[in-house]
């Protein structure tokens, strides 16, 4: 686990310095860090990090029991869907690419999501910051019925078909660390597809250039390496880019209607905003 959280902290560094090339990726870490240690809108996102952390973790160890007690899965009936699908899929896989996608899938995934309030919170960005976590929020939120109450098998794991877990082979036992925070049918909707979606469509609304095209290119690599490496069924993914862009917009228009545009908290300027041509267009 720690190995896992610094290969998170080496690739936030790798894509700070992505987004903010003229700038020290320590630097910029440092800033957003100092934000969310000293201002009331930092000290608001960590705990509610903390608290969807805490919620991901309750779910995951109860989901056995739940799953039992509903007496069914949905597996078979996305199975039927789409047949054999990601397995054919996965005949364009090659060694180098699941070594990539594995990269961008478990800590590349951490650090996409942390990427744009670690870039927005040291400019004092604070309506970006606002949006961008509520959406991240209502993805968790939202997706937790459908994780109760709608199981679906990782399509690797399913035994219905012959998608195999490609992963494992990148890092063998990989799978079982990560179940210690999703559970094994924690399918639909895939919410590393609905997430980075919303990371990117935050990065779009607020910018900078950088930032939109960073998250972009994740964005696509995740959805992509779902099905690679036999996580997510291609229903999962498709349900994943609708849900995101729906937490997306309702995230939008609560920014619209409580965060008018401009409004800035003198207390949580932790330095002065300067001229930004990355960020022009997006104010």
């Amino acid at each position: 686990m720690i190995g896992y959280v610094l290969m998170s902290v080496l690739t936030l560094l790798l894509l700070i310095g992505l987004v903010r090339p003229r700038e020290n990726p320590l630097v910029v870490f440092g800033r957003a860090l100092r934000a969310l240690a000293v201002t009331t809108g930092g000290r608001v996102l960590g705990g509610v990090a903390l608290c969807i952390l805490f919620v991901d973790l309750v779910e995951t160890n109860l989901d056995a029991e739940f799953s039992h007690g509903l007496g069914y899965d949905l597996t078979p009936f996305v199975h039927g869907i789409e047949g054999d699908l990601v397995a054919r899929l996965q005949s364009l896989s090659t060694p180098f690419q699941n070594g990539v996608l594995s990269w961008v899938y478990a800590p590349g995934f951490v650090a996409l999501v942390c990427l744009p309030p670690v870039v927005w919170l040291g400019r004092t960005r604070n309506r970006a910051t606002a949006e961008y976590l509520t959406g991240i929020s209502a993805n968790y939120v939202f997706a937790m019925p459908f994780y109760v109450f709608a199981p679906v098998r990782e399509v690797g794991w399913s035994q219905l078909t012959t998608a195999r877990p490609l992963m494992e082979n990148v890092w063998p036992g990989v799978t079982e660390m990560l179940r210690s925070a999703s559970a094994l049918d924690n399918c639909f909707p895939s919410l590393h597809v609905s997430c980075t979606l919303t990371v990117f469509w935050f990065a779009l609304r607020h910018g900078p250039r950088s930032l939109v095209l960073v998250t972009g290119v994740g964005a696509l690599l995740t959805a992509w390496g779902t099905m690679i490496l036999g996580i997510h069924w291609a229903t999962d993914v498709a349900a994943g880019a609708v849900f995101g862009s729906l937490c997306a917009l309702f995230a939008q228009r609560l920014g619209e209607r409580f965060w008018p545009e401009g409004v800035r908290e003198a207390a949580e300027q932790v330095v002065p905003v300067t001229s930004d041509d990355n960020y022009s267009r997006f104010r």
